[in-house]
C-alpha cells in the first residue's frame, strides 16, 4: 500500500492522507463488475453447451434403458401368452384322441414360425399337455438357457 499526501491548491488546506493500492492489488480487491448482456451470453453459454452433453448423454442412456426393460418385459408377456395357447391347443387336439405327433404339429402349428424354435409339447401322464417356451431376451431369436416359461392344460375328453 502506498501512503500519498494530497493538498488543494485552490484553497490552500493543508493535505490530507490519502491511501492508495498498486494497481495489481486495486483489480483484485474491486468489485465485481457486472458484465454486460453480450459477455453472459457469449461465456456461459459454451459452459452450458460443455455441461450439457454429459448430462443428455446421461439421460440418453435412461431413456435406452426403458425402452429395453418395457421391450423385455413385452417380449415375455408375448412368451406367455403363446405357450399358454399353444397349451390349449395341443390338449384340444388331444382331448379328440389326437396322436402324439399330432398335438405337437397342433401346438407348433397354432404359434408363429419364430416361436417354434424354441417350444417343447409334451403329454404328461396326469392328463395334461405340459409346453416349454425359452424366455427371449432383447430380441425373439435370442434364448437363454435356464430362462423357461412352462404352461400347462388339461387334455378334457371332447367327443370327435
Amino acid at each position: 500500500m502506498v501512503r500519498r499526501r494530497v493538498t488543494s491548491a485552490s484553497t490552500g488546506m493543508n493535505a490530507t492522507d490519502v491511501r492508495t493500492m498498486p494497481e495489481a492489488s486495486q483489480e483484485q480487491h474491486r468489485a465485481p463488475r457486472r458484465s454486460s448482456a453480450r459477455e453472459r451470453q457469449s461465456a456461459p453459454a459454451s459452459a452450458r453447451k460443455e455441461q450439457a452433453f454429459p448430462a443428455s448423454l446421461g439421460v440418453l442412456l435412461m431413456v435406452i434403458l426403458a425402452i429395453a426393460i418395457i421391450w423385455q418385459l413385452g417380449l415375455w408377456g408375448v412368451t406367455a401368452t403363446l405357450t399358454s395357447h399353444a397349451a390349449d391347443e395341443a390338449a384340444r387336439a388331444a382331448s379328440v384322441g389326437g396322436s402324439t405327433a399330432e398335438v405337437r404339429e397342433d401346438a407348433l402349428r397354432s404359434v408363429p414360425s419364430w416361436f417354434r424354435e424354441n417350444m417343447d409339447v409334451s403329454q404328461t401322464t396326469l392328463g395334461t399337455v405340459k409346453v416349454t417356451s425359452s424366455m427371449p431376451v432383447l430380441m425373439p431369436i435370442l434364448t437363454v438357457d435356464g430362462l423357461d416359461l412352462t404352461s400347462e392344460a388339461p387334455i378334457v375328453a371332447e367327443s370327435p
